[in-house]
């Protein structure tokens, strides 16, 4: 089993490898242009004490703040526009800096300060003898260190452990490609790379020194490393890499649509932060994350981020409700008659129900309750999405169209057409609430989330410390406040990727919490309804073998005729959509579910064959101002578009 669970996200092109800890989308970008560019090389890459970095190529100067960096870009351009080859170019924790040129000059920012720590009189020493430096690196506490070359060092203000590095390099005749310290004012942590070598001293990194251990191991060459004030780095490497076709991740990362690179597709769709969960044989294989969880203080994701998973939410309400149905506490196949019978006559759906017309009354009490779950009760309201906490609507103002909502109505009779409908799930929500005598969320959180073990999940509004790792929606790329869905079976669970990704291993297994284990969270029958599409009450349920011995326009579906409801693309079933495509039992080949609320969209997709998929969590808005085709729900299907064709591999 293997998780990404750390800080580090990896960002691999076909031409090269980078790694970047936090990840940065415009970093991960340019980095993937340049190295897609076979005319510009790098020269070096630093950090600020502030964390905000900078590229100098021999083409450009790239950097995340451009009036940090002005004096530094101004002069590299300069010389790069004189015909000078820039050899060098370094950055220290007080933002002094040094260019060298591979005539023997420099320009240097500060000549006072390099004059007391005695880099100017050595650099022209050193021109004055006809071995001009081809390399500077400036270190914390005014020290610096240069190379000719005849790979001869020269040192100062550094302690003896570096001097004796450096010495034996010098002794050996030997190269070395990188060196970068931290960016603070105090402390040597630094580390260098020669040929498939790496060294380190300080402990700049756990994550970075097993990727140096990996490197040190394939005696991979890296080109580039730096290192930020805390745990920030950037290495690049010229090793030639493609991943092979079971690595679906790095493919995907690779080639969404088009050939175009995940990183790309996410600033197309104005999607700063996304989560990826693949599921591979019935477990949790893998989870990656790129970008940002807000991008007003360019915060990074992390493994426990709380996500908003909006619609969503409405696959775990069902499993609860099917969970207590298994349990002989309600039955799903009740009409509505007896669930009003059931509750008080003050309860929220009484209430509800006398506010209805005659007609209304009449078409909505002989509606089956499982129709409330797969959106054939021909209820009206199709989203409930999210507000402010200050603003959220009660299921009262939900279902009686209170402080300006739509009212939730019957318009039809119930089994004859499919409409999506978050009032048919609010009213479902109320009748349990009033059933049960209890919160929704605590309901769900005995039948479904204790049993599932998402001990960080919950229906309710999002703690303290939840609030501080939230996965903030986003609009236009702008960080949107906290916000919450009143209605909770529609659209309100909160959850981390690892939660949800254990509900959906147990979905995968048919009701198994693995498949490792015969330990049942749901009965297989209940997998069984909740992968039953919606159909019609003309439907004969006639025994079949193919839809051949149905009559029009029914088809063979579960080895029985029935006259689906359609929805486009796909089925309807209990809190799932399912496939169009059959296998050889004459069930869907995949189910899956997705959910958009403003500023977040998320979509998983299992396959049953071999029990894999995705989960995938974006918080870009799902509606973009100028071409609603973008935002995290689209991007989500070209992820799930581009597995289904990979996975056929």
């Amino acid at each position: 089993m293997k998780y990404l669970l750390f800080l580090l996200i990896i960002t691999q092109s076909a031409l090269a490898i980078f790694h970047i800890s936090p990840q940065d989308p415009r970093l991960s970008n340019r980095l993937q242009n340049i190295q897609q560019d076979s005319s510009e090389r790098i020269i070096d890459i630093g950090f600020s004490k502030g964390a905000d970095w900078f590229i100098a190529t021999n083409k450009n100067f790239y950097a995340s703040n451009s009036t940090l960096f002005r004096s530094l870009r101004i002069q590299h351009l300069n010389s790069l526009k004189s015909g000078k080859k820039v050899l060098s170019v370094s950055l220290n924790a007080q933002g002094e800096w040094v260019i060298i040129h591979n005539d023997g000059s420099y320009k240097i920012s500060n000549e006072e300060y390099f004059t007391k720590n005695s880099l100017i009189a050595s650099l022209n020493r050193a021109i004055r003898f006809s071995r001009p430096y081809t390399k500077v690196v400036l270190g914390p506490r005014n020290s610096w260190f240069a190379h000719d070359a005849r790979k001869k060092y020269f040192t100062k203000n550094l302690p003896q452990n570096i001097n004796s590095f450096l010495t034996s390099f010098e002794h050996t005749n030997t190269r070395l490609n990188s060196f970068s310290f931290r960016t603070r004012e105090r402390g040597f942590h630094w580390a260098a790379v020669s040929g498939g070598r790496h060294f380190k001293t300080g402990e700049p990194s756990t994550n970075l020194g097993r990727l140096l251990k990996f490197y040190n191991l394939n005696k991979d060459k890296i080109e580039h490393v730096a290192l930020g004030p805390n745990d920030e780095y950037i290495i690049t490497s010229n090793k030639k890499w493609k991943p092979n076709k079971f690595d679906i991740l790095s493919n995907i990362e690779l080639d969404v649509i088009g050939g175009v690179h995940l990183l790309e597709r996410m600033r197309i769709h104005k999607v700063p932060g996304l989560l990826i969960g693949h599921i591979r044989g019935g477990r949790l294989y893998d989870i990656r994350m790129y970008g940002y969880r807000k991008t007003d203080t360019y915060e990074p994701l992390n493994a426990f981020v709380r996500l908003g998973a909006a619609s969503m939410s409405k696959t775990v309400a069902v499993s609860a409700i099917m969970k207590a149905h298994e349990q002989g506490e309600i039955d799903i196949n009740d009409d509505l008659m007896s669930w009003f019978f059931s509750v008080t006559p003050n309860s929220l759906p009484n209430v509800w129900k006398r506010s209805l017309t005659p007609f209304q009354e009449g078409i909505i009490s002989q509606a089956p309750f499982y129709s409330l779950l797969n959106h054939s009760a021909g209820l009206t309201v199709s989203g409930i999405g999210s507000k402010k906490p200050g603003d959220v609507p009660t299921l009262y103002d939900i279902l009686l169209g209170k402080n300006g909502r739509e009212k939730t109505i019957p318009f039809r009779a119930s089994l004859l057409g499919y409409k999506y409908s978050g009032g048919g799930y609010t009213l479902a929500e109320a009748f349990i609430e009033a059933r049960y005598k209890q919160k929704f969320a605590r309901f769900v959180k005995d039948k479904m989330l204790s049993q599932v073990g998402m001990i960080h999940s919950s229906m309710g509004e999002l703690s303290y410390l939840g609030k501080r790792n939230y996965f903030h929606p986003h609009k236009d790329m702008k960080t949107l406040d906290y916000r919450v869905c009143g209605g909770k079976a529609a659209g309100g669970l909160f959850t981390s990727m690892q939660d949800y990704a254990k509900y959906v291993v147990m979905l995968a297994n048919n009701g198994k919490a693995s498949p490792s284990t015969s330990r049942r969270i749901l009965k297989f029958s209940s997998m069984k309804k909740m992968l039953t599409p919606a159909y019609s009450e003309k439907s004969t349920l006639k025994f079949c073998t193919s839809s051949s011995a149905c009559s029009a326009p029914e088809i063979c579906y579960q080895r029985k005729c029935m006259e689906v409801l359609d929805r486009n693309n796909a089925y309807p079933g209990l809190g799932l959509m399912l496939s169009k495509r059959l296998n050889t039992n004459l069930e869907p080949t995949w189910f899956e579910h997705g959910g958009s609320q403003h500023g977040v969209g998320s979509k998983f997709r299992i396959y049953r064959d071999k029990k894999d998929g995705l989960i995938i969590f974006g918080n870009g808005d799902c509606y973009d101002s100028t071409d609603g085709r973008r935002g995290s729900c689209r991007l989500a299907s070209e992820i799930i578009n581009k597995y289904d064709q990979l996975r056929k591999i």
